[in-house]
């Protein structure tokens, strides 16, 4: 028998990455309420902040220096990142429905989506502009504006922005400093640049004091600019913008920063909100139409003291949103929060200079830029430099006063359970959590099973191929990301890898699940968003999840039983490889240390999103391709690194292996992570086969081995391929969406004293 640890019993929800739940984040992260589960849900694993994206177009910044790591932020959080976007509410079941998986349930939920330009309203806007939001589709559209400009070389480029706030105004400025410099890059006169400004307010800046819309008034037109204002914009085509009193305006780029809009799906959502769709809060940031929601930034409106949307009122609303949410999930008094009347902006100019404005003052000058810049990245290094131990006697005091002061009218099922777990009959999960995680997930039918999850038997019942051998593995561990429907899905692809190295064809899985004790709502979030992640990556395969068992632990994991089939004598095995057979690696190495990474806070949402897509990427279609070439040999790599089971591959022959480190490809970021000393815990069992490998003198260096002895999840297959098919084999694994596959390096006779060797780069 085991006594339980803190449970969750309370779900609180962060509905988007806006800069307000960047400080809820940290709040959480620096001071943890263990029996309250954090979710965030989010399209994007990074959010940029507002404030300084004027000067990452202008080019005084990087990407990455104007960009919050949410994933990042959330794993110190211990919160569990949810990447997707919500498709709508239901208050009734506090339930946020979401693109691509089950709907992910609250018990309080807090709403910081922001807001976009409202392209919709015009026709036209939409297919032939660039809107200021989402930043990165805006970024991901200016070296096509780029390109454009370059491709009208001689002739006058007409740059239009719509919209004469602030926004607008240092979207204009930004991309007119740096088409500028594009132009002296490429041999283009400057001069050939037309920018135009049109807005449908009478005056520029509204909200700001007229020193101010004076000063910029004079900086626009002393730099060309062209306004054009109190006029609204009724249509848009490719060339032209349509204002309502006929003016016609030709562009070449035409960019979008108006008034912004909420998402659709909240005018449906029940919630109190204004007639344009923004939802009310009160002093509290919480709606006064369902006290378990709360909001803040431009996706809310202050009803009792209204102000204008600004990220700087969003920033500010950031801690005492995060006091609120504690205090509800406990039974606090919430604490009031009022804006000041007054807001200090501080508008770019393009340059490195700036204006500041705040009520009727007004400064300029390259030092309000240099006092801007300062104060701009203090704001991102608090969430860039985390820190690496918390204040574990606060943490102790404020978790017992929350445990002290918990409602006690929730049901019994979810209040903290201080009885004693006994783990009889497997610790098994009880079945009202299972019943309702499985009516969340779709289970397709298959041809060959008789009797699966569709019925209450006690095991699955399937029908084999006639002819052909059967082929099972299995594979079980505990989740490596934050998010339990991401996980399924690797966890599928991961246990699938080892039939297809086989070159077998899957059909049914059986699912082990584990999931950490916590409250009976949660649990079935969990198994549910598991076993759809799962169910749904296996459908792609046209594999069948057709049972399983679930158990309590002390963490989430998730095990799959793959079986599948192969034709007699066709399968493959590990050992068959011929001296002069190129070895293949169809995907990256260095997901062992990016999680080892990960684990620390210290992998980057970039090197994240890469190594995702990669593991998410199957390998059958590179089973189709080297059953056209007959390969040799064929295994996956995975546990025991590359090493270990290319080691597995020349056990029962008397044969080497030559390998190319320069060919060997990565991941962004492992090879930089393993430089710093960051390394799985897998490496050093792995690296028992260092022994056996020979390192070219110009290579040798502990770091230039340690890629090799990196365990792999989901990760590639390694196959013989025959030195003539060589170069007709990678074409069609490129062809089809294996851009990294590449011949690592080729099998030799035996090396005196050593199995592998290592070299910088091709002999040819």
């Amino acid at each position: 028998m085991r006594e339980d640890a803190p449970r969750q019993t309370r779900q609180l929800v962060l509905l988007g990455g806006g800069h307000a739940h960047v400080a809820v984040l940290k709040a959480f992260g620096m001071q943890p309420l263990p029996e309250v589960r954090l979710v965030l849900i989010s399209s994007d694993w990074e959010t940029p902040y507002s404030g300084m994206l004027p000067g990452l177009i202008a080019g005084h910044y990087s990407r990455a220096e104007i960009h919050v790591d949410l994933h990042r932020l959330c794993r110190f959080a211990g919160g569990e990142f949810y990447r997707t976007h919500a498709t709508g509410l239901d208050l009734q079941r506090k339930l946020v429905h979401v693109a691509g998986r089950p709907a992910v349930h609250f018990d309080f939920l807090s709403i910081n989506t922001g807001a976009t330009p409202s392209v919709d309203t015009v026709p036209g806007a939409l297919e032939f502009s660039v809107a200021v939001k989402p930043v990165d589709a805006l970024l991901a559209r200016l070296p096509e504006i780029e390109a454009r400009f370059l491709a009208a070389r001689g002739r006058a480029f007409r740059l239009v922005t719509v919209g004469g706030g602030a926004g607008g105004v240092e979207l204009t400025l930004s991309l007119q400093y740096r088409l500028h410099k594009f132009a002296r890059q490429n041999g283009i006169a400057p001069e050939t640049l037309e920018c135009e400004i049109i807005s449908a307010s009478p005056t520029l800046l509204p909200g700001h004091n007229r020193l101010v819309q004076q000063r910029f008034d004079r900086l626009l037109r002393a730099r060309g600019i062209q306004l054009r204002l109190g006029q609204p914009v009724v249509a848009v085509t490719a060339t032209e913008v349509e204002c309502a009193s006929g003016a016609r305006c030709a562009h070449d780029a035409l960019c979008w920063a108006t008034h912004a809009a909420p998402p659709p799906w909240l005018r449906e959502s029940g919630l109190a909100s204004s007639d344009d769709g923004f939802i009310h809060i009160n002093r509290y940031l919480q709606s006064p139409s369902h006290n378990f929601v709360f909001a803040a930034g431009d996706v809310a409106t202050m009803t009792e003291t209204p102000r204008p949307k600004s990220g700087v009122y969003a920033v500010r609303q950031g801690p005492p949103l995060a006091i609120n949410l504690r205090h509800a999930v406990a039974g606090f008094n919430l604490r009031s929060h009022r804006p000041q009347r007054t807001h200090l902006s501080l508008i770019s100019t393009g340059d490195e200079g700036a204006i500041a404005s705040k009520g009727p003052l007004v400064a300029a000058g390259r030092w309000v830029w240099h006092w801007k810049r300062r104060i701009d990245e203090s704001w991102m290094s608090q969430y860039r430099e985390l820190p690496s131990m918390r204040d574990a006697a606060a943490d102790m005091e404020f978790t017992a006063r929350m445990k002290a002061n918990l409602r006690t009218t929730d049901s019994p099922q979810e209040r903290p359970s201080s009885h004693m777990r006994c783990g009889g009959c497997g610790a098994k999960v009880g079945s009202v959590i299972l019943h309702d995680a499985l009516k969340q997930v779709t289970i397709e039918p298959h041809p060959s099973i008789i009797s699966g999850l569709n019925t209450p038997d006690d095991a699955a019942v399937f029908s084999p191929p006639p002819g052909r051998l059967l082929v099972q593995s299995v594979d079980f561990f505990p989740a490596l990301v934050n998010d339990p429907y991401l996980f399924g899905r690797l966890a599928a692809n991961h246990a699938l890898n080892d039939l297809y190295a086989m070159g077998a064809t899957p059909m049914m899985a059986l699912a082990t699940v584990t999931l950490r004790l916590a409250g009976e709502r949660i649990m079935t979030e969990q198994l549910a968003q598991l076993l759809a992640g799962a169910a749904a990556e296996l459908k792609t395969h046209a594999v069948a999840l057709a049972g399983g068992h679930t158990a309590e632990g002390l963490e989430t994991a998730l095990g799959l039983a793959v079986t599948g089939s192969v034709a007699f004598g066709r399968f493959w095995r590990k050992t068959g490889l011929q001296t002069g057979d190129c070895l293949v690696l169809t995907k990256p190495l260095g997901t062992g240390v990016l999680f080892a990474a990960d684990a620390q806070w210290r992998l980057s949402a970039r090197a994240m999103g890469a190594a995702l897509e990669g593991m998410l990427m199957s390998n059958v279609g590179a089973v189709e391709v080297f059953q056209r070439a007959g390969v040799s040999a064929c295994t996956d790599v995975s546990g025991f690194g590359l090493l270990g089971h290319l080691r597995e591959m020349l056990a029962a022959a008397d044969l080497g292996a030559e390998l190319w480190w320069n060919a060997i490809p990565s991941y962004p970021d492992a090879l930089e992570l393993l430089s710093q000393g960051i390394e799985s815990s897998m490496a050093a069992p792995n690296s028992s086969s260092r022994a056996l490998l020979a390192v070219a003198a110009s290579l040798n260096t502990v770091n230039s081995t340690k890629l090799l002895f990196d365990p792999q999840t989901a990760g590639p297959l390694l196959a013989g391929v025959d030195a003539d098919q060589i170069e007709r084999v990678l074409a069609e694994l490129r062809e089809i969406g294996f851009v990294h596959a590449i011949c690592i390096g080729k099998i030799v006779p035996r090396l005196p004293h050593y199995l592998f060797s290592l070299r910088p780069d091709r002999a040819e």
